[in-house]
């Protein structure tokens, strides 16, 4: 669901692996504050979950300024490969045979991840939730959001937040756990593969990336 900026008008609708833990805990912070609580925020998450975008959201949302961070969904799938699999190690929870049967191993290297993220998604939740598309979570109307930033520009949202009533937000780094991949070090095939994945989020969201 969106969070709500307080003393403004905007909704922030948050991404998994586009910063969005970082930016939740720096929104929820403010928001406390501006309530006069003082205290550090805890589980963001649980007080403001990233869920799929909703048909009525534009309705229930109607008067607010929408703001999104997006990135590049092959970035977001080898974040995640590399701070959900190699640094939390998620796979860990799945019973050896369930993931005998499907033919999977517990600790995949990159590339047979990638060849078998359908079914990788499929058997573990929380891998699901952080490769869903962009889509999943924004819809398909980028021309509905006030403001779309992609990851190279995050360093300008704290201004914009000060600019529409929110001063003084500053962005923390979180879950950066594991190895730094980048779309490079995959080969074309692999890299291909995925782009094919993720058609439907380049063919709309495609013109707000930086490439």
């Amino acid at each position: 669901m969106p969070t709500p900026v307080a003393a403004t008008r905007l909704l922030y609708f948050p991404v998994p692996k586009a910063a969005c833990t970082s930016i939740k805990r720096a929104i929820l912070t403010h928001n406390a504050r501006a309530a006069g609580d003082d205290r550090p925020v805890g589980r963001v998450h649980e007080i403001s979950p990233t869920t799929a975008f909703h048909r009525l959201y534009p309705l229930r949302h109607l008067h607010k300024r929408w703001v999104c961070v997006i990135r590049d969904p092959v970035r977001r799938v080898l974040s995640a490969y590399a701070n959900r699999i190699v640094f939390h190690n998620e796979l860990a929870d799945l019973p050896e045979a369930v993931l005998a049967e499907a033919g999977l191993a517990r600790q995949p290297d990159l590339e047979a991840f990638i060849a078998r993220l359908p079914d990788y998604s499929r058997l573990h939740a929380g891998i699901d939730h952080h490769t869903r598309p962009l889509v999943h979570f924004l819809g398909e109307s980028p021309r509905r959001y006030h403001r779309i930033f992609d990851m190279p520009d995050l360093a300008a949202l704290p201004d914009y937040l000060a600019e529409h009533g929110a001063p003084g937000i500053t962005l923390g780094h979180e879950q950066t756990g594991g190895p730094k991949i980048a779309p490079e070090d995959l080969p074309a095939k692999v890299l291909d593969q995925l782009r094919a994945h993720y058609a439907e989020d380049y063919r709309i969201w495609g013109p707000w990336l930086a490439g």
